[in-house]
Formats: C-alpha cells, structure tokens, sequence
C-alpha cells in the first residue's frame, strides 16, 4: 500500500537533514496539498530526495483559484528527483530558489497537467530530467529562473524534423538510447548542396 501525506493550511515540512520521498527500493510515496504560499516543504533547511517512487502532486484547486505547494530546498543538497513531481487538478507547483537551493531533476519528470501550473520563481534553477506539460498545463518563469536542458534538445530537434519532413522519418530511431546523435539531414536537403 502507498503512503500518502496530505499538506494543508500553511504546512511546512521541516527541519534538519535530508527528507526522502519514495521507498530506498521504490515504493511509492506520495505528498500531495498546498501550502498557502507561507508554508513550504523544505522551508530552506531540508534537502530534498524524490525517489523513483515518490510523487509530489500540487493538486488543490478552491473554486477560484490553484493554490500553490511550494519546495523551497536548502542551499547544501538543493532538491533531486528521480521520481514525479506535477501540478494536477488546477493546483500550483512553485519552485522557489529563495534559498539558493537547485532542484535536480535528471532521471525524473515535472509536468504540469490540464488546468494546472508549474511555476520558477527567485533564481529557481531547474537541471536535467523532463519537463512536460499535458492539455492546458503551463510552466511560467514568474522572475530570475534557469532550465538547463541537455538530451531532451536533441530529442526536440529530432521531433520538429519529423513533423516538417515526414518523409525523413526513421521509426526505428525511436528505439535508440538518447546519448544516441540524431540522424543526419540527407545529402539532397542540406544547406551546403547546390542545384
């Protein structure tokens, strides 16, 4: 059975150390709610571990407005996540870097699904993994906040050739490891090739 921590009314997790989400050999672990914008999990003295089970759902909506989960890492550890993190249900996931804490999120997903927001604020410094976006989701930079993205721009690229040049299409790319290079434009639609 998969444990479940609801946050409400101005929550905050924290505390010294490191807090795990998600079992050591997977097993799922859920923190869902809102803090009400003056709680936060984290509160710039937790570091921060999403494993592969873990999930961290922002999904509360009051009729009116999201209300928005805030993760605010501290500076030594920042925030990993191997798992799930996601705004649902109209709820907002707001990634503060008040703190100076990063959030790594190579080998785990960020979305933000139909109604719902992921947002950055205060030099939130987002690196690697997915970030996706399903329906009417939206991932909004409120000020100073950085995304670096490494395998998911080959990927991008690969895709937009796909859709332009559909006769380029090679399905069996789909299947090749991201470290993989994309496959090279051909020789007659090259820039460098003359008519």
């Amino acid at each position: 059975m998969a444990a479940l921590s609801t946050l409400q009314n101005a929550a905050r997790l924290r505390g010294t150390g490191t807090l795990f989400n998600g079992g050591s050999s997977g097993e799922a672990f859920t923190i869902q709610g809102e803090t009400s914008n003056s709680g936060s999990i984290g509160t710039n003295e937790l570091a921060i571990v999403n494993r592969s089970g873990g999930l961290i759902d922002a999904n509360v909506f009051n009729g009116t407005v999201g209300l928005a989960l805030v993760v605010d890492p501290r500076t030594i550890g920042g925030l990993i996540n191997l798992g799930v993190m996601r705004a649902s249900g109209g709820g907002i996931l707001l990634f503060t870097g008040n703190g100076g804490g990063a959030f790594t999120n190579t080998g785990g997903t960020i979305s933000a699904l139909t109604g719902s927001e992921v947002q950055l604020t205060t030099g939130a410094s987002i690196t690697g993994g997915t970030l996706s976006t399903v329906g009417t989701g939206v991932l909004r930079n409120l000020n100073a906040a950085t995304l670096t993205l490494t395998h998911e721009r080959r990927h991008f690229h690969r895709q937009q050739r796909e859709r332009d040049h559909p006769e380029w299409h090679d399905p069996e790319q789909r299947q090749l490891p991201r470290s993989t290079p994309p496959v090279p434009l051909p020789t007659c639609c090259s820039a460098a090739t003359s008519r």
